[in-house]
């Protein structure tokens, strides 16, 4: 994603301080560059898979965080 997008919301004061921020749990789509984040607004037959195949690791990971 945009790492400039990204890095704002991180920067956001209230956005910063949930939990899941804090535990560096946070999964962060921003802008439509990132094609998981495209996969995941076009939501096609053909999207959506791909968008599963990527998001799959990056759920695992922050789950594996708890």
């Amino acid at each position: 994603g945009s790492e400039g997008e990204g890095g704002m919301l991180l920067e956001d004061p209230v956005f910063s301080q949930l939990r899941v921020v804090q535990e560096e749990r946070a999964i962060i789509f921003a802008g439509a560059d990132d094609p998981t984040y495209a996969a995941l607004s076009f939501s096609t037959v053909l999207s959506l898979p791909y968008a599963l195949e990527r998001l799959t690791p990056m759920l695992e990971e922050a789950v594996g965080r708890l």
